[in-house]
C-alpha cells in the first residue's frame, strides 16, 4: 500500500472541489427525497453534510458508527440515505454533473494505492467523453457504512483487481488496517525474497514486517500472492547483480551513457524503470518492489 499525503496540493486542491461540487448535489438529492417518515432524520443529516463529504478517516468512522445505530433500527431512514448516498449515482459517466471521473481526474493517483503494481490513470476525452479511470475502493465498506459512501478519504482510487477481485466488500478498519490517507506504512514492511524447492521458479517473494496491523494488511491484500506472479522482475535484478555485481549503475553511467549529463535519479529512472524517491513510489509501478529488493541485492544504498 502506497500512502497518499492529505496535504499534498493536488489532494487539497481535489478535496476542495469535491466538496464544492458535492455540497449542492447531495443538499438537491436530501431536499427532493419524498418518501415520508424521514424528513426531520435527515435535517440532521444536512448539518453534518461538509464533515460527511470531507471529513478525515478517523471522523468518518465515528459518525458512521453513530449514524448506523440510528439507520439499522429505523428502515426508511436506511432506505434515504442508501438512496441519496447512492454510489452508483455518482459513477455514472455523464456530462452534465460533477461524478467519479472528475474526482479520479483530480487526484492523479495514476498507479494503484493498494497493489502498486497497476497503472489507473483517467482517460477523459477533450469532448468530455470517459474513457477509463481508477475503481474507487471503499475503506469501511459502502454496504454496512451506507452514509460514507460518497465520502472523499473513504474513495480510494485502485486498480479492479485489488476493489473488485481482492478487497471487495472486506471489512477494513483503523485499528486493524492501514488507511492510505492516515498511515504511512511504507517503511513498516519490506519486499524481499528466498530461494526455495517449492516454487517451479525455485524463488519466493515475501514481505517482511514486525508490525502487525501493516501484516494484517498486506494479508488481507493477498500482497504476497499477487507479487509471485512477478518474479520474472525479481530474476532480472538478480542478473544484474550476478553480471555486473553492486556497480550496476556506475557501469552504466560511464560506459553507456558516457558523456551525457544526467542526475542519479534520472540514471535509476532509466536503469529500473520506477522511481527511487519514496513520495514517489506511487507513481511508477513496483517502484516499492525494486528499491527493497535492490537494497537488499546492494545495487543501491
Amino acid at each position: 500500500m502506497i500512502h497518499i499525503s492529505i496535504n499534498a496540493l493536488k489532494i487539497v486542491k481535489a478535496r476542495h472541489q469535491f466538496l464544492k461540487e458535492m455540497v449542492p448535489l447531495l443538499t438537491k438529492r436530501i431536499n427532493s427525497y419524498s418518501k415520508p417518515g424521514s424528513k426531520r432524520f435527515l435535517a440532521t443529516i444536512m448539518t453534518d453534510l461538509n464533515l460527511i463529504l470531507s471529513g478525515e478517516p478517523d471522523d468518518l468512522s465515528i459518525i458512521s458508527a453513530k449514524v448506523n445505530v440510528v439507520i439499522n433500527g429505523h428502515r426508511n431512514n436506511k432506505k434515504a440515505i442508501k438512496k441519496i448516498f447512492d454510489y452508483d449515482w455518482f459513477i455514472t459517466k455523464t456530462k452534465k454533473r460533477y461524478n467519479a471521473y472528475h474526482l479520479a481526474a483530480s487526484l492523479e493517483v495514476n498507479v494503484c494505492v493498494y497493489c502498486n503494481r497497476n497503472y489507473t490513470h483517467t482517460v477523459i476525452t477533450k469532448d468530455g467523453e470517459k474513457i477509463t479511470r481508477p475503481q474507487f475502493d471503499h475503506f469501511f465498506s459502502k454496504g454496512k457504512n451506507p452514509l460514507i459512501a460518497l465520502s472523499f478519504y473513504n474513495l480510494i482510487p485502485s486498480c479492479s483487481i485489488c476493489n473488485s477481485g481482492i478487497k471487495h466488500e472486506a471489512d477494513f478498519e483503523l485499528s486493524t488496517h492501514n488507511h492510505p490517507y492516515k498511515d504511512n506504512f511504507i517503511t513498516d514492511f519490506a519486499f524481499t525474497y528466498k530461494y526455495t524447492n517449492e516454487e517451479s521458479s525455485g524463488l519466493r517473494i515475501v514481505t517482511d514486517t514486525p508490525n502487525i496491523k501493516a501484516h494484517r494488511t498486506l494479508t488481507d491484500l493477498k500482497t504476497d500472492l499477487i507479487y509471485n506472479t512477478h518474479v520474472s522482475e525479481l530474476k532480472e535484478m538478480l542478473r544484474m547483480k550476478y553480471a555486473f555485481s553492486d556497480k550496476y549503475l556506475e557501469i552504466l553511467n560511464n560506459n553507456l551513457l558516457a558523456g551525457i549529463n544526467i542526475s542519479r535519479k534520472e540514471l535509476y529512472n532509466i536503469a529500473f524503470g520506477v522511481e527511487q524517491d519514496e513520495k514517489d513510489f506511487g507513481t511508477r509501478p513496483f517502484s516499492k518492489f525494486k528499491s527493497d529488493i535492490l537494497k537488499e541485492l546492494g545495487i543501491i544504498s
